[in-house]
């Protein structure tokens, strides 16, 4: 093998060498939480909690906080109202108004002397309030359960509240900390991120489910055709609307059909849902003519709502092209009428006599009789009478 070849192998050797010192310094520190004591009788009850409770009620439970890194982490873990981004995505708020103000957590008294802070609460059970918010170490891959309880005030309104038990690692880099800094990673630097566990607890009472679809429409965005539906909710439960969107030509042909994606609404609060169309540049009408949509939400036995969409779609060249004719015309018309009346500057009254006649006039001067009725509109019969007036243009003038 030759020297040079021998010198480009090492180099590349040594370049993944440093690649891979560098990743192993890197290291993804992250933080769990989910529910102690899963509902198996609920669909997302690994993960969520899902309540039902009388106003004034107390709801006791447990939630498990994981460490999945393999140093140890100080978390922080605090209660918040859940909400919805605008195209319908779940979020939590910094701010608790709601069901986050309801959480606190607590511990269990196992000492024989009772501590001043502890208090009685079920028979013998006694319980030492920590707040809404408490701080925990964690080993490397430890998990320590919390307890918690949530008290349902007399205010609470009737129908569902949604909101979150939130974990997130306290030890920040500060150049992570400062709104608007630049965010580069370097060896060593560990990247810290929230975790949540959902919250849903329904008030019984009457239900009020209203949905609204005020809004059909669609976009193009990044060479991606979307359809976006906007959806209020204007009763006291969440709402998971469903449906479709079924897309016809402009001859009332289906030629495509497409799945609304589920979302959560939350009472008193809208979305603006954006579903892609990602067949729409295999249709022959979408470029050229058009489409028609309609769009189909159901949510909830016998509740359901509809909405249609037309739109024309043309390609970019023709209104270029309808444009340009219509530029042409114009220019046209006012070459015409430069000509018109350069033409009527150049004519002459003439008195007509007794009992001439178009031909006779038009042969007098040498002009097409035809012409000379269209210049003066005249309609047939084409009868002059004596005295009138009409234009005419004699052979010189009209060169």
């Amino acid at each position: 093998m030759k020297l040079s070849k021998i010198l480009l192998l090492a180099f590349i050797s040594l370049i993944f060498i440093s690649l891979a010192n560098s990743s192993l310094a890197l290291e993804a520190g992250a933080l769990g939480i989910r529910p102690t004591n899963p509902d198996p009788t609920q669909p997302f009850g690994k993960s969520w909690f899902i309540y039902t409770a009388e106003i004034g009620e107390v709801i006791k439970d447990q939630i498990d906080v994981v460490n999945l890194a393999d140093t140890p982490v100080k978390a922080r873990v605090w209660p918040a109202d859940a909400a919805t981004t605008p195209d319908g995505a779940y979020t939590i708020k910094e701010t608790a108004t709601d069901i986050g103000t309801w959480i606190t957590f607590f511990e269990k008294v196992v000492e024989e002397e009772e501590p001043p802070s502890a208090e009685a609460t079920e028979g013998e059970e006694k319980i030492v309030d920590l707040g809404s918010e408490v701080i925990i170490d964690l080993e490397a891959n430890e998990t320590k359960t919390l307890n918690f309880k949530i008290v349902v005030p007399e205010k609470a309104e009737v129908g569902d509240h949604m909101g979150a038990i939130m974990t997130q690692a306290v030890e920040i880099p500060a150049e992570l900390k400062e709104e608007g800094a630049k965010t580069e990673i370097a060896p060593g630097v560990k990247i810290v991120t929230r975790a949540g566990a959902r919250i849903y607890l329904t008030v019984p009472g009457e239900i009020v489910k209203i949905l609204e679809f005020p809004e059909f429409s669609w976009e193009m965005k990044d060479n991606k055709f979307y359809f976006l539906l906007a959806l209020g909710n204007k009763g006291n439960v969440r709402i998971e609307p469903k449906g479709e969107i079924i897309i016809k030509n402009i001859l009332g042909t289906k030629i495509d059909e497409i799945k609304i994606p589920t979302r959560v609404v939350f009472p008193k609060d809208k979305i603006l849902l954006p579903v892609e169309w990602e067949n729409w540049q295999k249709s022959f009408w979408v470029k050229y003519g058009g489409f028609i949509a309609e769009a189909k939400v159901i949510y909830g036995p016998g509740l359901e709502l509809t909405k249609e969409l037309r739109a024309i779609a043309l390609p970019w060249y023709v209104p270029v092209i309808f444009g340009g004719i219509i530029v042409l015309l114009i220019l046209l018309l006012i070459v015409w009428r430069i000509i018109k009346k350069r033409e009527k500057k150049l004519m002459k009254e003439y008195i007509v006599e007794t009992g001439e006649t178009i031909e006779g006039i038009a042969s007098k001067f040498g002009m097409n009789w035809k012409k000379l009725a269209k210049i003066n509109k005249l309609k047939p019969p084409y009868t002059l009478k004596e005295g009138q007036k009409i234009y005419i243009l004699e052979k010189s003038e009209k060169k």
